[in-house]
């Protein structure tokens, strides 16, 4: 456990993995620049407001909040080492958040509105980015797309593509996926009692968006509901990739037939699939998300120059850092705050630890070292001296840390 809550989605950079992203309910998302010892929170005050109301109470983020991070590898290994990214979400008002500075961790990055989503849910489902960035498709929970031209680049173009060129509208969309040029775009909806349930566009970059054509690919595939899609570009015969309520399937793009893929695995519910670099932004490994049978992954769809040896696990000390991090506990009350913090910590006997107070930019401004501390303890921290908004209260023990979120309000 690395953030606690009742959890959600998560990201993991590949270029610097020690970039982590995680979130706990309604859109409380955090930014660890560590391998996930510590997070804080990343938020611009535009999006801090979008997602938590001006007085940074109420809940206008869904109780799960999709977002998604996009990393330019190839740029990164071949251009020089370049960190090109892209990381967007979208709360109920459907204003469609994106930061080119998620990597950015000396400052709070600066996150752009670069379009709002239309009709029904509008919260954000899904995200899809064309190899080199030229082409971004965001998915609303309700079967909305915005396709961002150059998102990269300060002189972007934005659509909103026209309910009318959707089949898929005010339908529980779930996933996206687009080709390395962006020209074919995969999407899939859940839910039961309907007739299609996967889509294919091979015109998504066409000048006039209200030309798009989204055709059925559902031909064989049961009724059933999809909760993901994704591209695999070294394969016509297992081109879309699918994760089903009946586990994994893919399709064939020129016999138009679905074939299920389970071995292995099961006719288990596959809510999250990702086709991950590895080695080489050309090497993409297969991962699956199930619900209750673990994560999973797979090297059969992977080209076969590619290295996909993992390396050894020592387990070393692994169940002593378990058993301090079972021990370990930080409450916060009031939360939000107006003058005084009670913070109430539980450590394990006889471990140095030590008590810091950060602002989102990673600044520390309180600390306090907790000497013979052991069992449960409460501590206070002043916070009338500080200005209104968001702050991270860090417990190390040792060297394991766990953090907090605390709202400071005036």
């Amino acid at each position: 456990a690395v953030y606690g809550g009742d959890g959600g989605w998560c990201e993991i950079s590949d270029i610097n993995p020690l970039i982590m992203f995680a979130e706990s309910q309604f859109g409380n998302m955090g930014r660890s620049a560590t391998g996930g010892e510590s997070f804080a929170n990343f938020f611009d005050e535009d999006i801090q407001t979008d997602f938590f109301g001006a007085d940074g109470m109420s809940q206008s983020a869904p109780f799960i909040t999709a977002f998604y991070l996009w990393e330019d590898l190839a740029e990164y290994y071949f251009g020089g080492g370049e960190h090109r990214s892209l990381f967007m979400t979208a709360g109920f008002s459907g204003r469609l958040f994106v930061t080119r500075e998620s990597h950015v961790l000396s400052t709070v990055p600066d996150f752009i509105q670069m379009g709002t989503f239309g009709g029904g849910n509008r919260a954000f489902a899904a995200g899809a980015v064309s190899d080199g960035g030229n082409w971004t498709f965001a998915l609303s929970r309700g079967g909305r797309i915005l396709r961002i031209k150059d998102a990269l680049d300060d002189d972007y173009d934005v659509d909103e593509l026209s309910a009318s060129v959707l089949p898929f509208s005010g339908r529980t969309a779930t996933g996206i996926a687009c080709s390395a040029g962006g020209d074919e775009l995969v999407v899939s909806a859940g839910n039961y009692g309907n007739s299609n349930y996967v889509w294919l566009s091979e015109n998504a970059t066409e000048g006039n968006p209200g030309d798009i054509d989204f055709v059925s690919i559902q031909h064989n595939l049961p009724l059933m509901p999809v909760y993901d899609v994704a591209i695999n570009p070294d394969s016509d015969e297992h081109y879309v990739v699918a994760g089903t309520e009946l586990g994994v399937w893919t399709y064939n793009k020129d016999t138009e037939c679905w074939t299920e893929q389970n071995e292995g695995l099961g006719r288990v519910q596959v809510f999250r699939l990702r086709m991950e670099a590895m080695n080489s932004p050309f090497c993409k490994v297969t991962y699956l998300g199930t619900h209750g049978r673990g994560t999973f992954r797979s090297t059969t769809l992977t080209a076969g120059f590619c290295d996909t040896t993992l390396p050894e696990f020592d387990p070393g000390s692994v169940g002593i850092e378990e058993n301090i991090a079972e021990q370990m506990n930080i409450q916060l009350y009031p939360n939000p705050a107006r003058t005084t913090a009670k913070v109430e910590v539980s450590i394990p006997n006889n471990q140095k630890a030590s008590l810091n107070l950060y602002d989102l930019t990673g600044r520390l401004i309180k600390s306090q070292v907790l000497s013979n501390t052991a069992g449960t303890e409460t501590h206070t921290f002043e916070v009338s001296d500080l200005a209104a908004g968001n702050y991270i209260v860090n417990l190390q023990v040792d060297s394991y840390k766990l953090s907090e979120q605390l709202t400071v309000v005036k």
